[in-house]
Formats: C-alpha cells, structure tokens, sequence
C-alpha cells in the first residue's frame, strides 16, 4: 500500500484488506489507522476495516483504540454499530 497512490486507491486496497483475518493485514491496518500522516479519508478506512476484522474475529474489545487517530476511531465506533444495528 504505496502511499504515492491515490486515496482512492488506498482507501479500496485497504477494505480488500479489512476481509482478510491474518495477522500481516491486522499490522499493516493498525499502523495506518495510528498514523496521523495519513489522509483521514485512509484512516477511516483503516478504523472501519479493523472493526469488521475485530467483530469477525470476536476480538472486539480487543482493539487498540486508544492507538488510533481520531478519524479511525470514528470510522471504527460508526462500523460496530451499523454491524450491531444489523445493517
């Protein structure tokens, strides 16, 4: 995940990421939802692909929220509680 590539781009490659449960995807989706260099557009991306990674691995309460920015961890409460609204 270049970070010459467009957001757009970062931001797709990073939600086919948020489907993998392996250890390598949960690394690199926690050092970019921690890195305020990011765009915010990335690190939302990033909280929101950690939250479904998390609920899938029934590991939620588990995250390292206190490591994220402030847009990961948004986007990351918003994912849990549209997984938990059922929607």
């Amino acid at each position: 995940m270049e970070r010459g590539q467009p957001d757009s781009s970062r931001v797709e490659a990073i939600g086919e990421l948020g489907v993998r449960v392996d250890r390598s995807a949960l690394d690199v989706l926690l050092a970019i939802a921690g890195d305020e260099t990011e765009s915010e557009a990335v690190q939302a991306a990033a909280g929101a692909a950690l939250a479904s990674l998390y609920m899938e691995l029934d590991q939620l309460l588990t995250a390292p929220l206190h490591d994220f920015t402030d847009a990961a961890y948004l986007a990351f409460d918003n994912a849990v509680a549209k997984k938990q609204a059922g929607q």
